[in-house]
């Protein structure tokens, strides 16, 4: 079987075609797209609750969904955030846990127990699973400024190219971010109403009754049966006017219309708006499912868009405004680019070295071997992205190692005179134990990232499993169709005396010499050898001690992300404004090319790690920013960071890089746990006094604050209860005035309008008009009982004053905590600023009282816990590879010899990684590991050819 390939040179040919063919059917039918898709062990649990503050919907919401998701043991960690009105709770799942779906059904179940627990007038909770691929286009449009904006038009239209993309193969989402909202506004006057013994609730329910969408059964015989149905349905403005309301002790019947203005208009304030280009637009965002290769799936979109855009009417402009494929291409051209660099320098080195012979026999290894692992990328479900691509440009540089020893070993033999078929089975006996070996040693180098668990074990795990099969494929054609074609090759030379010229390569006399004569001194003088070798890698030990840590580095990218963000009761339209000043200014550096805007909303994800939490919050913008190249970026995003903390200082403006890595809020976070507000607010503000000192940073939040003004009506409620009238009833007919009720909603083709009702405009827009607005009394008397009184103002039922709020109350597992955040400027490093806060801190006067604790969290805590997981899998492994080692030599002496030198090849990666001054993260950690498996390799190799 050690020649068996050479004795059969058809099959080995066929074996050859085969790998050929089956690595380029894989290549490509293999899903590819630019980022890995790691589980979605992320989610959010949203509850409304309105008109109750803060501490209110902490107790009454957020516990009582807190207290039954304790139940399900995967979930990791729970992040809540109670503001007025709103419960939101942020989930993730253990790391460990990979098949995510039933532990989502099991958090549904809980939270359906938790909403019967809910006080009446609660919303039920809805459950949102964060998805970890960015979309794969985003499309923009726009009406053009000559023809009037018409995004109503526009909104149309997108939902048109929505409903085509949609139904496109393979197609997985598809989100439509600044279309208009439409609506029936049913506008009353608060006398008006008063007066006629209604409520805007009551007027929403006559028009939802008016509005039978239910069947009304069925006539059936033994002839036929016929359905019943009740005309009526609400399909107009003027059938919401004519829906008639009964004014009950009066016996009066009014319509919609005597009562309210009825018109279609648009809602405001809008959920969010959208900026194309610096003009008010709509985006779609869209995503291909998993399966897909992107190249192909985005040529099909392409072609549909095309066809969308010959059909626009005149004044209507659309663009692709983001295409993930580009970066996709972009890597696949890298690794085709480092493959072919790869084997020119092989072939130029080693025909210097070996022939020009053995370089052709040797560079061949590169390409098959990368065919040979495409199939079995396909098995395992691997697809072609960032990290498994650079998983196979990583084992270019080890792949290669055995091609070299087994054709060198041939010619060593050869030139011995042995004929090539006993120099190939000669060749393959001899190597086979060591290189078997090393290759199993240099496996278990990688298979810690494989096995890691956590965010970053997911993350990374196809990085290592590109590597191993890349090893173990090269190690398969080492033993087999290397050494057939390097005896094919020398047997068809002798059978035609080829010229030999070049054949043996090229061996200076005076090269050979000096190194004789060096290994000569080193075995004279061991320990001048030993210091020389050991000098370096102890030298990296020791510069490795003050290296700071860096999780994973930024990426190289001609984008990046803006995020504004205003103080909390700011409008939608005031934070327009910011965002346009913000843009003119941006646009007047040369290397920004494009702009484009989301305002009031959560923005589509255009990278696989990019969290925002900011939805409906009309206080928040964010921008994608696309430059020239990946080194405008570079270059750009510092000195912009520091111009927009300048020139706009009423906003806080974020200049984001794209990172690696798990999903991270800020890069520095702090958490102060206890139980009190007020102290807990103090704390977070002396905190980030603290870290605005801070070389780096440039802003920070804290979860608890103050300075959030409030209208609170401090009602006499013996005085409400003598008119027959309860709080709760007061808060309802006041939420229902301001924010209006749906009524029902009309139809449109296919468009479904909602009929909304609430006060007018003039008497819900200032506070002192609220003041006046009237309450309707339930038994529609007057307090003396001697006449007929409408209603009663709300200013007759108590004091209304302004006064500052508890903006939100934040827990973590269940416990308050403020949670403090701090951004830096770009492509700082995390721990290096971390050093110098807790150098601050030292030095101030803060004091965590009695019951207050302090934890770090964000990056640090990130890259902690990915290197404890990686030692977790690391020890086992390292265990096995000595016991490999051990089992090949028989000695516990050469196991040593060869462990210490993967040691010190450690401490040559850490003196490397110091002299460039890279920080140290998962790459130099990748680095180290690929250097220990190369050193593993040619030691067992040395030492085999001694014994």
């Amino acid at each position: 079987m050690h020649n068996f390939f050479f004795h059969y040179p058809r099959l080995t040919l066929l074996m050859i075609g085969l790998i050929i063919f089956a690595g380029l059917n894989s290549l490509f039918s293999l899903p590819t797209y630019e980022d890995p898709i790691m589980s979605a062990r992320w989610a959010t649990i949203e509850t409304h609750f309105p008109g109750a503050g803060a501490t209110r919907v902490e107790a009454l919401i957020t516990e009582k969904l807190e207290n039954q998701l304790t139940e399900i043991e995967e979930i990791k960690t729970t992040n809540s955030t109670s503001t007025a009105g709103i419960s939101a709770i942020y989930i993730e799942l253990a790391g460990n846990i990979i098949e995510v779906d039933g532990v989502w059904a099991r958090i549904r179940d809980k939270i359906s127990e938790a909403e019967k627990l809910f006080p009446e007038g609660a919303r039920s909770s809805e459950l949102t699973v964060i998805s970890t691929p960015a979309y794969t286009l985003l499309f923009g449009l726009t009406g053009h400024p000559s023809y009037g904006n018409q995004l109503d038009l526009v909104g149309r239209l997108a939902k048109d190219l929505e409903h085509q993309l949609s139904n496109l193969p393979n197609t997985e989402d598809t989100e439509v971010y600044g279309v208009p909202e439409e609506e029936i506004l049913v506008s009353v006057d608060v006398m008006t109403l008063a007066s006629a013994g209604l409520t805007v609730s009551k007027v929403a329910q006559a028009i939802g009754l008016s509005h039978p969408n239910i069947s009304s059964g069925k006539v059936s015989n033994a002839k036929y049966q016929t359905l019943v149905e009740i005309e009526g349905e609400l399909d107009s403005i003027n059938r919401v006017r004519q829906v008639p309301i009964h004014l009950g002790q009066s016996n009066q019947i009014l319509t919609v219309g005597d009562l309210a203005q009825v018109e279609k208009t648009k809602k405001y304030p809008p959920s969010n708006l959208a900026l194309v280009n610096g003009e008010l637009g709509v985006m779609l965002a869209v995503r291909m499912g998993s399966n897909s290769r992107i190249d192909v799936w985005t040529a099909k979109a392409r072609l549909l868009f095309d066809n969308f855009v010959a059909t626009l009417p005149d004044g209507i402009d659309a663009q692709i405004i983001f295409d993930q494929s580009q970066y996709t291409e972009h890597r696949m051209s890298e690794l085709g680019w480092n493959l072919l660099l790869g084997a020119l320098l092989v072939v130029v080195i080693l025909w210097v070295m070996m022939g020009w012979r053995s370089a052709l026999l040797v560079a061949s290894a590169l390409p098959l071997t990368l065919l040979m692992v495409l199939p079995f990328f396909k098995i395992l479900e691997v697809s072609l992205h960032q990290v498994s691509i650079t998983g196979l440009i990583i084992a270019l540089g080890l792949l290669i190692d055995n091609a070299i020893v087994t054709v060198d070993e041939y010619s060593k033999r050869r030139r011995k005179g042995v004929p090539p078929d006993a120099a190939v089975t000669q060749t393959v006996q001899r190597l086979f134990p060591a290189l078997l070996a090393s290759t199993i040693t240099t496996v278990l180098t990688f298979l810690p990232l494989v096995l890691m668990p956590g965010n970053a074990g997911e993350f990374i795990s196809e990085l290592g499993t590109a590597v191993i099969l890349a090893l173990l494929s090269s190690f398969i054609l080492s033993m087999t169709i290397i050494p057939a074609l390097a005896g094919y090759s020398d047997r068809l030379m002798i059978e035609t005396n080829s010229h030999q010229r070049f054949s043996s390569g090229i061996s200076p006399k005076d090269l050979h010499r000096r190194f004789e004569n060096g290994l000569k001194l080193v075995l004279s003088r061991p320990w001048l050898g030993i210091c020389g070798s050991i000098l370096i890698p102890i030298l990296g030990f020791v510069a490795s001690q003050p290296m700071v840590d860096q999780l994973f580095p930024p990426v190289d990218r001609d984008q990046f992300d803006i995020q504004i963000k205003l103080a909390a009761n700011a409008s939608l339209d005031e934070t327009r404004n910011v965002v346009k000043r913000v843009r003119k200014q941006l646009h007047t550096h040369p290397e920004v090319k494009q702009s484009h805007w989301l305002i009031g909303g959560k923005p589509p994800k255009l990278y696989y790690n990019r969290i925002i939490k900011q939805d409906g919050t009309s206080n928040f913008a964010w921008g994608f920013v696309t430059t020239g190249s990946p080194a405008e970026t570079k270059r750009l995003l510092n000195t912009l960071q520091t111009e927009m903390m300048t020139l706009f200082t009423d906003a806080e403006v974020l200049t984001l890089p794209f990172e690696q890595g798990a999903p991270i809020e800020a890069p520095i976070q702090i958490r102060i746990y206890g139980p009190d507000l007020d102290i807990l607010r103090r704390l977070g503000e002396q905190i980030r006094r603290i870290l605005s000192e801070t070389q780096q940073v440039t802003f920070t939040h804290a979860s608890i604050t103050g300075g959030l003004s409030k209208l609170k009506i401090v009602a006499d409620e013996y005085q409400a209860v003598s008119v027959d009238i309860r709080l709760v009833e007061m808060a309802n007919q006041l939420s229902d005035g301001l924010d209006g009720v749906i009524g029902g909603a009309i139809f449109e083709k296919t468009e479904e309008i909602p009929v909304r009702i609430r006060v007018r405009e003039e008497s819900r827009s200032h506070i002192n008009r609220i003041a006046s607005q009237f309450l309707l009394l339930p038994t529609h008397i007057s307090p003396n009982k001697k006449a007929l009184m409408p209603g009663i103002p709300i200013n007759a039922l108590g004091e209304i004053v302004l006064v500052p709020e508890v903006s939100a109350v934040t827990r973590k597992d269940g416990l308050r905590n403020n949670f403090i955040q701090a951004y830096l400027e770009p492509f700082s490093l995390p721990s290096k600023t971390l050093v110098d806060f807790k150098r601050r801190l030292a030095a101030s006067d803060f004091q965590l009282p009695p019951g207050y604790n302090l934890v770090y969290a964000g990056e640090s805590k990130e890259s902690s816990e990915a290197k404890r997981d990686l030692m977790s899998v690391l020890i086992p492994v390292l265990i096995i590879m000595v016991g490999t080692i051990v089992m090949v030599f028989n000695s516990f002496r050469y196991a040593a010899i060869i462990a210490l030198v993967g040691l010190l090849s450690v401490g040559a990666a850490l003196f490397s990684a110091w002299f460039f001054n890279y920080p140290l993260g998962f790459m130099v950690i990748i680095g180290a590991m690929g250097l220990i498996g190369l050193s593993i390799n040619d030691s067992i190799i040395v030492l085999t050819s001694l014994t």
